[in-house]
């Protein structure tokens, strides 16, 4: 059992025992078993759970957490996506994190751009469904013949 007596960033080795458990602790555990093994009341858990900064410290000892398991999950996907019959799911979470996948029906802005701009003429607009380019009739008057006069 963790000793009381010694602090951690103003914790106690018990505080930061539940705080660990918080973070990574066997989800089979409940509060109360957890109380148990180190040895108080589950509410002196919750009477921690209450002090200020006590979820700052979970969020921090949850970073370090993840920051550990980083290059273990990161093998472990690696393998996943490029083992002989790939996990798909694997690759495409690989390839997102990389930042090589997206969805191919949608053009980054970088291809929207180039095509936007490759079409003859500077500053015309491109026909869009049929669309024509030019603005017939600009400077002419609108044919207004087929309104009911008022």
């Amino acid at each position: 059992m963790p000793s009381r007596k010694k602090y951690w960033q103003g914790w106690s080795d018990l505080q930061i025992e539940y705080m660990k458990w918080l973070v990574a602790g066997n989800p089979r555990e409940t509060k109360a078993d957890i109380a148990r093994k180190i040895g108080v009341k589950t509410e002196t858990l919750d009477r921690w759970a209450a002090k200020p900064g006590f979820w700052d410290m979970v969020a921090t000892l949850t970073d370090q957490s993840l920051h550990r398991a980083r290059p273990k999950i990161y093998k472990r996907l690696i393998h996943a996506a490029t083992k002989t019959e790939p996990d798909i799911a694997a690759a495409k979470l690989l390839l997102e994190i990389l930042g090589d996948y997206g969805d191919p029906r949608k053009k980054s802005k970088i291809e929207a751009a180039a095509v936007m701009y490759s079409w003859e003429g500077e500053n015309e607009p491109i026909p869009i469904d049929g669309e024509e380019t030019e603005d017939a009739g600009e400077d002419q008057p609108a044919d207004n013949s087929s309104e009911d006069p008022v």
